[in-house]
């Protein structure tokens, strides 16, 4: 069985056009191609306290989008831009 490995999501988020992937371990729960925070505030409303414990692959984090991830319990994020400020 070949090992997860995360880091490879960002190729994948990229080649799909997403901005945001939500994984449950292995599996993706979530994906979308919107813009800004609100792909995190969909995931929110969709599953709530469900997302305690994912993987966020994000393409930019920002800081209302660090603080949603704060928010939301996930316990792993992926990206390949973060903002400072």
């Amino acid at each position: 069985m070949k090992a997860w490995m995360p880091w490879t999501n960002m190729l994948r988020v990229d080649d799909l056009g997403l901005s945001l992937m939500v994984y449950d371990g292995e599996k993706v729960i979530f994906q979308s191609q919107n813009k800004g925070v609100r792909p995190h505030l969909e995931a929110i409303k969709a599953f709530g306290p469900l997302l305690k414990g994912t993987i966020m692959v994000d393409k930019i984090v920002g800081r209302a989008a660090a603080l949603l991830i704060l928010y939301s319990g996930a316990v792993e994020v992926h990206t390949s831009v973060v903002s400072l400020g």
